[in-house]
């Protein structure tokens, strides 16, 4: 699989910052994590992802990370596979109803 040489050092400093009894030794174990999961992102992504909340769900294969910005008018997802597959989607509201979506 292309993206475990760096996901398991990434995975193993999240499991540390989960199971720290000190705050603010999570807080910057769970943080060094977030960086190290938007650098994997960042080297594997064909084009960009909406910068915001993230997800990484993982089993054997594939991994998935999934991002979503959500605006006062626009939702916005994406989802990186581990062989690189990328995936993006919007959806603009208009007085509380969908008004144009686009996927690609």
């Amino acid at each position: 699989m292309l993206l475990r040489p760096l996901l398991v050092p990434a995975l193993a400093l999240g499991t540390i910052a989960l199971s720290s009894s000190a705050q603010s030794v999570a807080l910057r174990d769970t943080s060094l994590f977030h960086k190290r999961v938007v650098y994997i992102m960042r080297q594997f992504a064909t084009r960009p992802l909406p910068a915001g909340d993230t997800l990484v769900t993982w089993t054997t294969e594939p991994v998935l990370f999934h991002t979503s910005a959500i605006g006062d008018d626009t939702a916005r997802a994406g989802m990186l596979r581990g062989d690189r597959m990328v995936g993006t989607s919007m959806v603009t509201w208009l007085d509380g109803q969908p008004y144009d979506r686009v996927a690609g």
